[in-house]
């Protein structure tokens, strides 16, 4: 019976020590992605509040996306590895130079991916496009992103309004951007 107790005691330890120890790692991992859920559970979808969420940009500073409240944002999810990541990134710069960001905010979030991948990835295309990097992915959790490239249209309100999951051509991107700045 002695030996029972002390066993139990051992373990109940083990496990008080387990769980002191794993918040200071988890606490060290997550301290740079700041996630701020929408209040409805689960991941996002058309009709939801889309998350708020701070990460930083290629130039290394924090990009908040609760700044872009009061404007419409287009948020395009991607990697270096997709084939569509330079075609898609060819009609965002031709998208942006056209149009600008009048009539919408255009970020794209890089998924899961080292930044040095990522800044040779732009510098070899010249892209100038605004990147912000998921690279634990927790973003794209909770945006429910299964494949890439995956664009939300998200309107002034901070509502998703529309997914595409696919490549968008020009038009396709300016026709949409014009629908959801109405």
């Amino acid at each position: 019976m002695k030996w029972f107790i002390f066993g139990v005691a051992i373990l109940t330890l083990g496990i008080a020590l387990l769980f002191v120890v794993g918040r200071f790692f988890i606490s060290e991992v997550t301290q740079e992605v700041k996630i701020i859920p929408a209040p409805e559970a689960g991941f996002s979808e058309v009709g939801r509040l889309a998350p708020l969420w701070v990460l930083s940009d290629q130039s290394g500073q924090k990009v908040k996306f609760s700044g872009f409240l009061g404007k419409p944002a287009v948020i395009i999810f991607w990697a270096t590895w997709n084939k569509d990541a330079e075609n898609q990134f060819r009609t965002l710069d031709e998208y942006v130079a056209k149009f600008g960001e009048k009539d919408a905010i255009i970020v794209t979030m890089n998924s899961q991916e080292d930044s040095a991948a990522v800044a040779n990835f732009l510098a070899r295309g010249g892209y100038k496009v605004r990147v912000v990097f998921d690279e634990q992915g927790a973003v794209g959790e909770l945006y429910g992103v299964r494949n890439l490239p995956t664009t939300f249209f998200v309107d002034k309100e901070g509502v998703i309004m529309g997914k595409e999951v696919r490549l968008l051509s020009l038009s396709e991107l300016r026709d949409k951007i014009v629908i959801l700045s109405r």
